[in-house]
């Protein structure tokens, strides 16, 4: 909170294992739970009595990327199935308020791979509609973008014949556009932004950034876009959240996490809602100790 730092223990009574945060909304934080009683579980808890509400069990081998709250007050839930330490497919769930399942979408499987096909990634906007890249035999990348029906409503081949350097991933903007970014090893810390057109998936602007920090972990891309518009994107490295700014072309200072756990202290994972900041690590120096939210 950028008016009155400071930190709050979540009551995970009935849960243990490893725990990562997911999401944080108006009402809700959102964590995962793993290895509680050899069972995984998406936890959410109420903001108010910082208190476990609402459970919601995964199957042995499903895991969840992401979670975001709709315009309609339904969840997207954003899961993925593993098999033999290999995802295997990628789909979102529709629940409404009580956690009932309304719907489920399945926008990758790898069954349907075949000639040489690779998944690359995924990025889904703030109306539910996803993209997805595949790369064909010769490494030409192809991006779809489908409805949350899973209806295509647009294909465009070989979108990355132009940019230099080695595919990233996908996230969307502030504006709602959908972001490709790749990465020369050779350059340091030197990252290629390629800005595509949310209607037609033509290429509308390219950018070059340098970011911060040697190991750079881009861990905030997937995160709302309304929940960054003062920044392009967001991304933290060595226990710093920067925003960046193409035009200005600007590393922005957003949050030391460091200043309120220490050294050995290293965050897995971050998630924003308006101007909250919701952050998860665990101390290297005392594993025992579990995770820090």
């Amino acid at each position: 909170d950028k008016s009155q730092n400071k930190t709050d223990n979540i009551d995970v009574s009935g849960y243990d294992g490893i725990f990562s945060s997911l999401s944080i909304d108006d009402k809700y934080i959102w964590m995962k739970s793993e290895n509680t009683n050899n069972t995984d579980y998406i936890l959410r808890a109420n903001r108010d009595t910082l208190k476990i509400s609402d459970s919601i069990e995964l199957a042995g081998n499903e895991g969840v990327s992401h979670i975001r709250k709709l315009e309609d007050g339904n969840y997207m839930i954003e899961k993925y199935i593993m098999d033999d330490d290999e995802v295997t497919s990628f789909y979102m769930s529709i629940y409404d308020e009580e956690l009932n399942e309304i719907s489920d979408c399945m926008f990758f499987e790898k069954s349907q791979l075949e000639n040489g096909v690779s998944f690359k990634g995924y990025t889904v906007d703030t109306d539910g509609c996803y993209y997805t890249l595949y790369s064909d035999e010769n490494e030409n990348v192809n991006m779809y973008k489908y409805n949350s029906d899973g209806s295509l409503l647009f294909e465009k081949e070989n979108v990355t014949a132009d940019m230099e350097g080695v595919l990233y991933g996908a996230f969307i903007d502030r504006n709602g556009s959908p972001v490709i970014y790749t990465h020369l090893e050779e350059a340091g810390n030197i990252y290629n932004f390629n800005v595509f057109d949310a209607d037609t998936g033509e290429i509308s602007q390219r950018y070059e950034a340098e970011l911060k920090g040697e190991q750079t972990s881009l861990c905030l891309m997937m995160v709302d876009s309304s929940k960054t518009e003062e920044y392009d994107f967001a991304y933290i490295s060595e226990g710093i959240i920067f925003g960046y700014r193409f035009e200005e072309e600007e590393n922005i200072v957003v949050a030391n996490l460091d200043k309120y756990g220490n050294e050995n202290l290293e965050y897995n994972s971050v998630a924003v809602c308006e101007n909250l900041l919701l952050a998860s690590g665990c101390d290297l120096s005392d594993m025992e100790s579990g995770v820090f939210l």
